[in-house]
This record gives C-alpha cells, structure tokens and sequence, in this order.
C-alpha cells in the first residue's frame, strides 16, 4: 500500500473512486427516498413550514377572490 502526501495509507485508486461513487449514489438515493416519502405522506407535509405558508397564501388569496368588485 501507499501513503499520500498527508501519511494516509490508500489503496488501488480504482476502488476508492468505485467507493466514493457508491457513497455518492447512497447520498443521493437518500435524499430521493426521503423526497419521496415526504411527498406521499400528508402528514409529514403538513408538518412543513413552507406548506403553512402556501396554505395561508391560499386562503387570503380565496378571500379576497370572494369579495364584490368596486
């Protein structure tokens, strides 16, 4: 094995780079699973900060539809 310039010991650079290419995909798979789970549960958007704003958004924007025209 080889250290690099800092004494750390790596290996064949082809696998790091397949290791650090799963890793990155793992990340990635997370974050669209979340996603997707967020999305397709009402509950948890409705513990979303952003869906309380939109809601209320759309609400005054309902109110102010209804009222009579000048």
């Amino acid at each position: 094995m080889e250290k690099d310039k800092n004494g750390q010991i790596f290996g064949d650079g082809c696998r790091d780079t397949s290791r650090r290419q799963l890793k990155s995909f793992s990340v990635q798979q997370f974050f669209k699973n979340a996603a997707e789970v967020w999305a397709s549960s009402p509950h948890l958007r409705s513990k979303s900060k952003l869906y309380h704003e939109i809601k209320q958004k759309s609400k005054k924007q309902s109110k102010e539809s209804q009222l009579p025209l000048k």
